[in-house]
């Protein structure tokens, strides 16, 4: 499979979205979405955040 058929097979909506990305743009990604995941993550640091400006252990 050469690369021009690799760009157009489908994958993503576009060129763009078949290049590399950097895994920290992944992460970021995921954690700004709406998973069930991403929620539990949030929450836990805010709670985390809540519990150290009441003077709590980090």
């Amino acid at each position: 499979m050469n690369k021009e058929s690799l760009l157009t097979s489908g994958r993503g909506l576009n060129r763009r979205d078949c290049r590399p990305r950097r895994v920290g743009d992944i992460i970021k990604e995921m954690s700004l979405g709406n998973l069930l995941l991403a929620k539990s993550c949030r929450k836990h640091l805010a709670s985390i955040e809540n519990s150290a400006e009441k003077g709590g252990e980090l």
